[in-house]
């Protein structure tokens, strides 16, 4: 079995570079101390110790540390990413193909997939979150490729995959361009499958806001989502994660653009424009909903094949 590899580039996350020095024991038991952490369970002194070592837990206080909280999240994100049956679904055909995972975080769609395809690669703009996927795909000897880059500009010839999976990534990019691009790099014949945030999930997200600033940026993200909406128009997306990797200078905080929410139709003809047809539409069964109705959508493309068509 082929160990994974992984390719930062030129990125300036000094806590990333770190994360891959961190021992291997201390990896294979970052998520359960974790978890044990969200549900108030308590740890071992030598555990809390260890936390604390790495940044995870401040030293005067105990409390999580910025940087804990977003391990943290990237952990619950992978239960998440478990209970998506409609996808789960999908992997079981996906045997000896080459497939690339578009902001696919730690990779958990392609380290959990039944077999190993021929090419696994997954590229995101968090340097931090595909270090921890790289160490968790070494200890469980999955042959994956991890590649700091982003889907605006992807990295590889036209025609290279069999299938590009987007799982609920796609809000957070310049929409259009990003779908040409995963239309570009895919075979004829080939799958792309999108999980996407609706209209719905910005409105429970309002509905659910636990302070002024959080209300004002779910707001601000709902705006940005009805322009593209209304106007087929979308601010070229910005986050802290993308500063972190290139060392540039936030925008205001309206203006920054962190995600903007999908709509099938818009997608349905970004998809035609780079030569996909949808073919299916799914309702995940385990998604959150708002006033009864679900806040995402799965949607499934082939691309076509120009000499049957």
């Amino acid at each position: 079995m082929e160990s994974p590899v992984i390719n930062l580039g030129d990125s300036l996350d000094h806590q990333a570079r770190s994360m891959l020095e961190w021992p291997d024991e201390f990896i294979a038991m970052l998520k359960p101390r974790l978890l044990a952490l969200h549900s108030g369970a308590a740890l071992a002194p030598a555990d809390l110790a260890e936390l604390n070592e790495y940044g995870i837990l401040q030293a005067q206080t105990g409390k999580i540390t910025v940087f804990g909280t977003y391990l943290l999240g990237v952990v619950v994100q992978e239960g998440w990413e478990e209970a998506d049956d409609e996808f789960m679904s999908l992997l079981k055909g996906l045997k000896g193909k080459a497939i690339l995972d578009v902001g696919g975080n730690t990779g958990w769609s392609l380290r959990h997939m039944p077999a190993s395809p021929d090419e696994a690669i997954i590229i995101d703009v968090d340097a931090r979150s595909l270090v921890l996927g790289y160490r968790w795909a070494r200890q469980e000897q999955r042959r994956i490729q991890f590649e700091l880059g982003c889907a605006e500009k992807l990295p590889f010839a036209d025609s290279r995959f069999d299938c590009v999976i987007c799982r609920n990534a796609i809000t957070y990019m310049h929409q259009r361009t990003a779908i040409r691009e995963m239309c570009r790099v895919l075979k004829p014949q080939g799958t792309i499958y999108l999980r996407f945030e609706r209209i719905w999930f910005d409105i429970r997200k309002l509905l659910h806001a636990t302070s002024l600033r959080s209300f004002c940026g779910h707001l601000r993200d709902l705006f940005w989502g009805l322009c593209q909406a209304v106007t087929g128009w979308q601010m070229v997306p910005d986050n802290a994660i993308q500063d972190r990797n290139r060392g540039g200078v936030p925008n205001t905080f309206f203006y920054r653009c962190g995600r903007t929410f999908g709509t099938l139709p818009q997608y349905k003809v970004l998809l035609k424009r780079g030569g996909c047809s949808a073919v299916e539409v799914l309702v995940p069964r385990k998604v959150a909903r708002c006033l009864g109705i679900p806040t995402q959508h799965c949607l499934i493309a082939r691309k076509v094949d120009r000499a049957d068509s």
